[in-house]
């Protein structure tokens, strides 16, 4: 039906979302999830994580984010360009698998959390005249299992690009306005899939504002001056020879903010960044005092995933002729662009994040007892998670606060 190069964009959002996922909340427990599965999705998004890493440059990620991405893609994709996102994502594992336990992970981490807004939402934009080619197996599982809202538009009418990107703007409450030029969409361009989250949350330990003052932050660029916020209280705490660690907790109760302090530059404490050791920190937290300064931060970040992914093992999917995207449609589709872009945002009262993951494809024929100081002056690493299962929601470097 296509002889020309078509174009299916996926495109996977951290913002805010309402997804009303079809598992009760309430009859998951924390035994729902074993420990390989949340080291399974905590160890993707390290490694991607470290893939991007620019010791100069803020870079902040949403794993889950591109995790659920990638998971509904794999819905799509068979043979060899399925095998490379299995093994990616969770090794040994099938698509089914990988889907039950996605369904559980957004039901958990969104329910049940006062105070804390953590929302999902999923969608996949077809143009209409494609929608017939498209398999519905592929539609109807990622609505089962993702809650994917699917909608037709004529992508040659200016008000495709408006409605997508006002679904965007909404769904992250306007922290994200656009994934799309608004303009009449390429005409090569498909299908959207897209996937939302947003994060909000208080602080369990409110920051008091007159405590807020200007103070120098020193950046990869020379000193900066910044917002430094201040307090002296009791927190969760740890530090190694190459570190301060300090978890902040939300007023939820169930998710903090992990800050990693390094005594010497981000590369000293890089190398030591894995799935396994930030499990391990967390379990090393002791109660302690603790004189923190931490900055205001008000960032956003973007960087293309093609690269980064490709060294991760999935590189067929970027591949015309390697790639195979049989599950979506007879037609030869291949990921041809990927990008992520975050906003991130931490004041006194607490912390807001939203991101977007955009997958573009085009279709071709120790004890401590006394008070530590812990003066956030320079770059430094931080991680979201919760505490219950640790899965990492969010997770970066900060170079530069502002």
């Amino acid at each position: 039906m296509y002889n020309k190069l078509v174009s299916l964009a996926c495109v996977c959002l951290f913002t805010l979302s309402l997804l009303i996922v079809t598992v009760n909340a309430k009859d998951l427990k924390l035994e729902t999830f074993n420990a390989k599965d949340i080291e399974a999705v905590n160890d993707f998004g390290v490694k991607l994580y470290n893939k991007l890493y620019d010791s100069k440059n803020n870079v902040f990620i949403s794993p889950v984010s591109v995790y659920f991405a990638l998971s509904m893609l794999s819905n799509g994709a068979t043979s060899n360009t399925q095998n490379q996102l299995l093994s990616s994502l969770y090794k040994g594992k099938t698509v089914s698998n990988l889907n039950t336990l996605n369904k559980n992970l957004q039901s958990y981490i969104t329910s049940n959390r006062p105070n804390t807004i953590i929302n999902i939402a999923n969608s996949i934009w077809i143009r209409d005249t494609f929608f017939k080619s498209v398999n519905s197996k592929f539609l109807s599982t990622n609505k089962n299992y993702y809650n994917a809202m699917i909608q037709g538009l004529d992508f040659s009418n200016d008000k495709a690009s408006l409605a997508i990107n006002s679904w965007v703007n909404d769904n992250t409450n306007g922290l994200i306005k656009q994934v799309v030029d608004n303009k009449e969409i390429s005409s090569d361009i498909m299908m959207y899939l897209l996937n939302a989250v947003y994060f909000k949350a208080d602080w369990q330990i409110p920051f008091n504002k007159a405590n807020t003052e200007k103070s120098d932050f020193t950046s990869p660029k020379g000193k900066i001056q910044v917002d430094m916020m201040n307090t002296q209280k009791f927190f969760n705490y740890y530090e190694s020879n190459l570190f301060q660690m300090v978890s902040l907790p939300y007023k939820d109760g169930k998710t903090s903010m992990l800050v990693i302090l390094p005594k010497g530059d981000l590369n000293s404490v890089k190398s030591s960044i894995s799935a396994k050791n930030i499990s391990q920190w967390i379990k090393y937290l002791k109660s302690n005092e603790v004189i923190l300064s931490l900055p205001k931060v008000n960032a956003e970040y973007k960087q293309g995933l093609k690269t980064a992914l490709s060294s991760l093992g999935m590189s067929d999917m970027f591949n015309i002729s390697k790639a195979n995207f049989k599950n979506i449609s007879n037609e030869k589709l291949y990921v041809s662009g990927a990008t992520h872009s975050t906003v991130l945002k931490i004041d006194e009262l607490g912390t807001e994040a939203a991101s977007v993951t955009s997958i573009e494809m085009s279709l071709t024929a120790m004890p401590i007892d006394t008070p530590k100081v812990m003066n956030v002056n320079k770059p430094f690493f931080l991680i979201i998670y919760d505490n219950s299962t640790g899965l990492i929601l969010f997770e970066g470097s900060v170079t530069n606060p502002q």
